[in-house]
């Protein structure tokens, strides 16, 4: 992303430009489609490329390299492997039916789709653990 980044500003980092010298180029570059690093056409504002040129000659290359996310779970783990229990004690128990065990006995509970989401991501549907009961 840094490359991608500095190869749209490379022609306006010049310290010799003056502003308004500059303007031109970062207007041209604005009103084109530019293909990123995922392959995707996208188009980048001319503010977005004011704040890169900016960073830029503050921070050198490292300032247009985005930091990396760093996504912290919202719910707590306890919480989700309480869930987890609960559901393995009894499969045939629904996302609700868990939520409403935990709102009763913790006083707090993620949403239902929140546990719909873990079961799924840890197998324990009726679809990814094996556990239809389709009768076959």
């Amino acid at each position: 992303m840094g490359l991608f980044r500095y190869g749209l500003i490379q022609d306006l980092i010049d310290s010799k430009l003056t502003t308004r010298e500059r303007g031109r180029p970062a207007r041209e570059v604005a009103t084109r489609e530019h293909t990123d690093p995922f392959g995707r056409q996208v188009r980048v504002s001319r503010g977005m490329i004011d704040r890169w040129t900016r960073a830029y000659r503050q921070g050198g290359f490292a300032a247009l390299v985005p930091e990396p996310r760093q996504v912290a779970p919202r719910t707590p783990v306890e919480v989700l492997e309480l869930a987890a229990a609960l559901k393995w004690e009894n499969p045939a128990r629904t996302a609700a039916q868990i939520q409403r065990i935990m709102r009763t006995t913790q006083g707090w509970a993620p949403t239902d789709r929140t546990l719909q989401r873990r079961f799924v991501n840890a197998g324990q549907t009726a679809f990814g653990s094996g556990t239809a009961r389709c009768g076959c």
